[in-house]
């Protein structure tokens, strides 16, 4: 008796804490504090010289907060491939099965990952040092109808979003231009740009309703059909 009493604890503690669980706090729980080490040559030597090519503003700190944010984003950019990852897999699923909206989230954490690499390029290029750390997971695998899934990736961005513009007001108070423009020329204008087809999917989304009209949707507007 006492077993099937843990059992039901258990499980309801489980179903408190998936209610619980919003992406945008668990993108940044816990969020691991960056150390940037000595640089290394091949060897693993730690009495090589920094990069010859490092441009990072020579101010007190201001070349560490830069490194960092920069690493910190490579996570956060992983972090929603991931997200976007299981989404997708969520919806290739036989008893769940919508192409349209599989499609669309796997090409999604496409472009996260490509995202990451842009900022571990631009770190190489300014001489900086790529730390990467590990990747939070999801915070759920069933994502339920499209119209959920939508929502979430509609807060996922928007996190996204506002760790670009924490990332540029660092780079802003570093005084470092070159790096504002990468981020202005590269990210934020996208991400304004998803933020919006995401709401107007779930504007589509809302009217339509289940069924039916989450069928169409998925098979024209996703190319589900395709």
């Amino acid at each position: 008796m006492s077993f099937k009493i843990l059992l039901v604890s258990l499980f309801l503690v489980a179903v408190v804490n998936s209610k619980s669980c919003k992406l945008s706090e668990h993108i940044v729980k816990k969020e691991h504090k960056w150390k940037i080490d000595p640089p290394q040559n091949i060897y693993g030597n730690q009495s090589v010289d920094e990069s010859h090519i490092r441009t990072w503003k020579e101010t007190k700190d201001s070349k560490t907060k830069l490194e960092e944010s920069i690493n910190q984003q490579v996570n956060r950019e992983l972090f929603a491939q991931y997200t976007y990852m299981s989404m997708a897999a969520h919806f290739s699923r036989d008893d769940n099965y919508l192409p349209g909206f599989a499609k669309f989230f796997r090409e999604s954490a496409e472009e996260e990952q490509k995202h990451a690499m842009l900022f571990m390029e631009y770190q190489n290029k300014r001489g900086g040092r790529v730390k990467l750390n590990a990747i939070r997971h999801p915070c759920r695998d069933q994502w339920g109808n499209g119209l959920t899934a939508m929502k979430e990736a509609l807060l996922l961005e928007k996190t996204i979003y506002q760790s670009l513009l924490d990332v540029h007001k660092v780079a802003d108070d570093a005084k470092d231009p070159q790096m504002m423009d990468f981020l202005e020329s590269n990210f934020l204008g996208e991400q304004i740009d998803a933020i919006k087809q995401l709401g107007n999917y779930i504007g589509t989304l809302s009217r339509l309703g289940d069924g039916l009209g989450e069928y169409q949707f998925d098979k024209v507007t996703l190319g589900g059909g395709k």
